[in-house]
């Protein structure tokens, strides 16, 4: 199961400071939607020093082309579509190569088969809840269990991640504020990551 750090902050220094205190226990580095507007898609090449696949969250809603090229210029492994946007983007994010697909079902009400209707086209799904929805919840999202690419974020933090990993099976488990936010950044990606190692 892979570990995927949210780097949801508006700071560059901070952000490059908690990668470079957590890169060793993460498999995705996600250069968050707050960092990429505060200081741009550049902090993306920064991010690629630590050897990581990087994440470009660009929350992508029109001109998909536009921000997927953007992304991959800077070295992006990633970048992510909403799930809400109209049909013509998501096609069109699908078209771009060189760039691994993200479909983030944020604000999605049903999750279950919008995730079965896209996991097969995007190489991630992202069941998301946003910071104003509150925690993530694996209830009622069993028929999901070991979905290709599946995704968890929103919330997730070490006394619930074990719950979700086990009910769930996810491909990446997203992790932002339980890490970034602890006292000791390096030591909170570390429990995450022995958790998800048993998985």
């Amino acid at each position: 199961m892979k570990l995927q750090v949210a780097l949801d902050l508006t700071d560059k220094k901070e952000a490059l400071k908690i990668a470079d205190d957590v890169h060793e226990f993460v498999d995705i580095v996600e250069a968050g939607t707050p960092l990429i507007k505060s200081v741009g898609m550049g902090i993306v090449e920064e991010l690629k020093r630590y050897e990581r696949e990087v994440l470009a969250d660009t929350k992508t809603m029109d001109a998909a082309a536009v921000e997927a090229e953007e992304a991959k210029t800077h070295g992006a492994d990633y970048f992510t579509v909403l799930a809400v946007a109209p049909e013509n983007t998501k096609k069109e994010a699908l078209q771009v190569p060189g760039i691994k697909k993200v479909i983030d079902l944020i604000g999605v009400p049903d999750k279950v088969p919008v995730a079965k209707k896209y996991a097969p086209l995007f190489d991630l799904t992202v069941l998301h809840t946003g910071i104003d929805e509150g925690y993530f919840s694996p209830e009622g999202l069993e028929p999901l269990r070991g979905l290709k690419g599946l995704s968890v974020a929103g919330g997730i933090n070490l006394d619930n991640v074990e719950r979700i990993a086990e009910l769930l099976r996810p491909e990446v488990v997203i992790v932002g504020r339980a890490i970034t936010k602890a006292r000791s950044p390096r030591d909170a990606a570390k429990g995450f990551r022995e958790v998800l190692d048993c998985f």
